[in-house]
């Protein structure tokens, strides 16, 4: 009864500053009642597994469960779940670059509970910021109906 990594997989490096997270559930836990969702910024290290996570990490995420048991959006996050930590309460656009993360997935279905760890390094590169889509322009009152001018009647030969 595991989860598995699907996107980033466990210990990717260039992953994308801008990550969407992606999990699979273990078949016994097709439609988990609580998933809760933990990232913990490592920093540049050369083994991320032999770093301890410092709490309370810079975000925590619950209430997946009903909206989005397998992926997370770390910038773009389901309006129903519950955010917590820094990375939610800084105005941050992206992942540091060339970063150790640590991520942890909880899952809980009755009885049964199972959680795992995971890691990704993100690239240099600065990741792609969706445009913000500028508010529309004023809509302008309707134009008056345009009045001919008045013809003057020929004169007759």
């Amino acid at each position: 009864m595991h989860i598995r990594a699907v996107s980033p997989p466990d210990m990717a490096q260039e992953a994308s500053r801008r990550p969407v997270l992606k999990w699979a559930l273990p078949s016994s836990m097709p439609h988990p009642e609580q998933v809760t969702f933990k990232l913990y910024e490592l920093g540049q290290v050369d083994d991320p597994r032999k770093v301890e996570a410092r709490e309370p990490g810079i975000l925590l995420v619950t209430g997946l469960g009903s909206v989005s048991p397998t992926e997370l959006n770390l910038f773009d996050r389901p309006p129903d779940c519950n955010a917590t930590g820094d990375l939610r309460d800084r105005k941050m656009t992206q992942l540091k670059p060339q970063t150790w993360y640590r991520w942890i997935v909880r899952v809980i279905d009755g009885s049964k509970s199972t959680r795992a760890d995971f890691y990704f390094r993100t690239e240099i590169e600065e990741a792609v910021v969706p445009p913000q889509h500028p508010a529309p322009p004023p809509a302008l009152p309707p134009m008056p109906p345009q009045e001919s001018p008045p013809v003057a009647p020929e004169p007759l030969p």
